[in-house]
């Protein structure tokens, strides 16, 4: 197999990671930023307030080496607030976002930076490896190099997952993060609004096949946590962009993944015996209203469709239809 050409590391990269109590899982994710192929890196690690040693392990590692830009803040128990803190703290031409549990293979930001200068890309992403704490890696399938252009982008990246509306396996172009902020209301979520706000500014987005980020999934992770407000405020703000977006195809995308966000939390919510039956009520009206915007939608993923249909089946019709929108 031929090796990958290496361009000149004449960009700066800001690799971009917050902290918090990460004592036991800090020194391994920094490690794999030092190991990369492409070496003009502005690491810059934000620690939010830890009760543990991850400040002191954080700061052995920028003693060592000029790269690393430590910085450290009171702790809001608001990861938006903290991604906005690094958004505000960083020099390079473009940005890479990395969770301070993760691991990345060691030509990472090789190959995203020379997707997305040999196509001049506005977004590069790539695919990643899932693990659960102490369980081995879950094999995913591997796709051909893809290019997505102007109103393509935004269907494959929330209905088709082809491009994954999360904020790491990306490198980003600063020229276009200006005004991209984290929505710091929403807790639950908050990636796709990011992505979603910055994939509105791409006209070309390249996705490699490499699983190069390496994603670890801990005891406690959000993603496993019973449902809460926390899920409240990413309906809130999904409804919020239905109400307010202008683009009609984006529109159709958003109350498509609306309408699946709220059936399969309203799943979860009787799962976890949430008690507000008005707030399940205007769940089980939306995933019904919005439906056919994602049946209809040839892009949405089969099991998306799938997951869907049960849901027609399984819960009730809403017994008001006037009482939202």
């Amino acid at each position: 197999m031929a090796k990958t050409k290496t361009l000149e590391c004449k960009d700066l990269i800001s690799v971009l990671v917050p902290m918090y109590n990460v004592e036991k899982t800090i020194a391994r994710c920094v490690e794999s930023i030092l190991k990369q192929t492409y070496t003009n890196l502005e690491i810059v690690l934000l620690d939010d307030g830890s009760k543990d040693k991850t400040y002191e392990i954080a700061k052995s590692y920028a003693d060592k080496d000029s790269r690393i830009k430590l910085l450290h803040k009171e702790n809001e128990r608001n990861l938006s607030k903290t991604r906005n803190y690094l958004l505000d703290n960083y020099s390079g031409d473009y940005v890479i976002w990395v969770d301070s549990d993760d691991v990345l293979q060691k030509n990472y930001v090789e190959k995203l930076y020379n997707a997305i200068i040999k196509y001049d890309a506005d977004m590069a992403c790539c695919r990643y490896k899932v693990q659960l704490a102490n369980m081995p890696i879950l094999k995913l399938k591997p796709t051909k190099e893809l290019i997505f252009e102007n109103e393509d982008i935004i269907p494959q990246m929330i209905l088709n997952n082809k491009i994954y509306f999360v904020v790491y396996n990306k490198i980003y172009r600063k020229s276009l993060l200006q005004g991209v902020r984290f929505k710091d209301t929403v807790k639950y979520g908050e990636d796709l609004v990011y992505c979603l706000a910055y994939a509105k500014k791409c006209k070309k987005v390249v996705t490699i096949s490499d699983k190069l980020y390496h994603y670890i999934l801990r005891p406690g992770s959000e993603i496993r946590q019973k449902f809460s407000d926390k899920h409240i405020s990413f309906i809130n703000a999904l409804e919020e962009i239905v109400l307010t977006e202008e683009d009609e195809n984006i529109k159709s995308v958003i109350k498509a993944w609306l309408a699946f966000s709220c059936s399969t939390l309203t799943l979860l919510a009787k799962i976890t015996k949430f008690k507000d039956k008005n707030y399940l009520n205007k769940m089980n009206y939306y995933s019904n209203l919005y439906m056919p915007d994602l049946l209809k939608n040839k892009k949405t993923k089969r099991f998306y469709k799938r997951v869907m249909r049960l849901g027609k089946i399984t819960w009730a019709k809403p017994k008001a239809k006037t009482i939202y929108g």
